[in-house]
């Protein structure tokens, strides 16, 4: 038997206990001179501990070395993102939204027209408090990229908390001897088969073989019923929106766009070519090929669980809701559109920095700059890397990827293969690879609901009484809610 690696992060410091929502009070005999911060964040029980941990090693080790006497308290919101966005955005009326957020961009364009986002670069680039060469050259560029892919030139947010999605599935199919639905030439499913495919192989030629396949052998690989409910397929995709979003981009099909000079966004989706593939995927998922979690109101992960889908297309940082105990789960990346380059979606929330004023009005410089240091300090290699490690998002660093504790973690070769040390091994392998195929879209005015409109078209078009009218309606509606909303 393997040794299987157990090593545990330790963190030694002793932990801030999580407030309740909202500032923490000048009371318990506290310097009133003290400069109080907030990070809020959606951070589970857990991992948020890890931010408490960073946030008094910073406290006591790193604030004093810039004359800085700073209380941070990371606040746990109970919500999704789009619900701490929202939360952020009805405090600023009365100053008490967070100097510090970890939210998507598209939460950050509502920010910067709100006037409370500012740009970063005067900090990174600051000569004594600023980031070297050799630190910039560190980070992954794409997420720095994304950034400022923003109306208005600068950094307005930077990265923390990344991951992307991919295919897993179960190692039992591999080997499985499938015949082609046109040719009726045997073909095997490989490592390599899977990790090559285009979504018009997917469908026109491994689905079909797929159902072939089971009903002749008694639904022997693809149960039709189970726990999770009624619903089977060969595909269960997790994110409605990154589903559309992704076909988009893959396929060169308009999403959106921002004009440079003006700043103002356009919502390019609803076009001729972009409602065919979506037709496309309405008649899959008749075919039982494809569900989503929006048109069953589950996620991709449980179907997966009970074997009534194959394939379960989620997140990089998801990766323990795919794994049950005896599971053998491999990884791939997503197909991707034939004779095209593979796209992959960046994802993960981003840190966001929120202006506050002083008492004569203006612009507390001293909160920015402590926030600046304080991501700087949550940034470093070593901060960053247990971050990451420990919520198992990929690190924020080149080096990350390098350092002996990241590579001895997530070595498959120290777990038994239905460990879950092993899938998260296999992941970590996995991001390395997909990087390069990383893209992301702009954030302005409106593209957070457009977002969300956009998955509402896939919600409807993958449901089974899904009729090409009520697609076309659906998108009618998501083009109005985008207009109306960037007004």
């Amino acid at each position: 038997m393997k040794n299987k690696f157990r090593k545990i992060l330790a963190f030694s410091l002793p932990v801030i206990a999580a407030a309740s929502f909202g500032l923490a009070s000048c009371g318990n005999g506290e310097d009133p001179n003290t400069l109080k911060l907030e990070l809020r964040t959606t951070a589970g029980a857990d991992t948020i501990k890890v931010l408490q941990n960073l946030a008094a090693k910073f406290e006591k080790n790193e604030a004093p070395k810039y004359g800085l006497n700073v209380k941070i308290t990371v606040n746990k919101y109970s919500g999704n993102y789009a619900a701490l966005a929202n939360n952020i955005k009805s405090g600023f009326s009365a100053g008490t939204h967070p100097d510090m957020a970890m939210v998507y961009p598209d939460a950050v364009a509502e920010f910067i027209e709100n006037g409370f986002a500012y740009n970063l670069e005067p900090y990174m680039n600051d000569p004594e408090i600023g980031w070297t060469a050799e630190d910039k050259a560190d980070i992954v560029g794409a997420y720095l990229e994304e950034g400022r892919q923003y109306v208005i030139p600068g950094t307005y947010s930077l990265p923390f908390s990344k991951s992307t999605e991919l295919m897993y599935y179960n190692a039992s199919i591999l080997g499985l001897e499938l015949e082609h639905p046109k040719t009726k030439e045997k073909f095997t499913i490989s490592a390599n088969y899977l990790e090559n495919l285009t979504w018009e192989e997917f469908f026109e030629v491994l689905c079909p073989a797929i159902m072939t396949y089971n009903d002749a052998n008694d639904n022997s690989i693809l149960k039709k019923e189970g726990t999770a409910g009624e619903g089977y397929a060969v595909l269960g995709y997790d994110s409605d929106d990154n589903l559309f979003i992704t076909l988009a981009e893959q396929y060169g099909i308009p999403y959106t766009k921002v004009d440079q000079e003006t700043g103002e966004g356009s919502f390019l989706f609803k076009n001729d070519e972009m409602k065919a593939k979506v037709y496309e995927w309405s008649e899959y998922a008749k075919k039982n090929y494809v569900l989503t979690a929006g048109s069953t109101g589950k996620r991709a992960n449980d179907y997966f669980k009970t074997s009534q889908i194959l394939f379960s297309i989620g997140s990089t940082a998801g990766s323990k809701y795919q794994w049950q105990q005896g599971s053998d789960v491999r990884v791939t990346r997503i197909p991707h559109a034939k004779d095209k380059d593979p796209k992959t979606i960046m994802q993960g929330p981003s840190m966001a920095f929120l202006s506050h004023k002083d008492k004569d009005g203006n612009i507390n410089k001293d909160r920015q700059k402590a926030s600046w240091l304080f991501y700087k300090f949550l940034a470093e290699k070593d901060n960053s890397l247990t971050w990451a490690m420990s919520a198992d998002y990929m690190p924020i660093r080149l080096s990350g990827y390098e350092s002996p504790d990241y590579k001895e973690k997530y070595n498959e070769e120290n777990y038994e293969t239905t460990d879950y040390g092993a899938l998260t091994s296999r992941i970590a392998n996995y991001v390395k690879e997909v990087t390069p195929s990383f893209f992301t879209n702009p954030a302005f005015k409106g593209s957070n609901t457009c977002r969300t409109q956009v998955g509402a078209i896939i919600t409807k078009a993958i449901s089974k009484d899904a009729t090409k009218a009520a697609i076309d309606e659906q998108f009618d509606k998501a083009y109005a809610e985008c207009i109306k909303d960037a007004k």
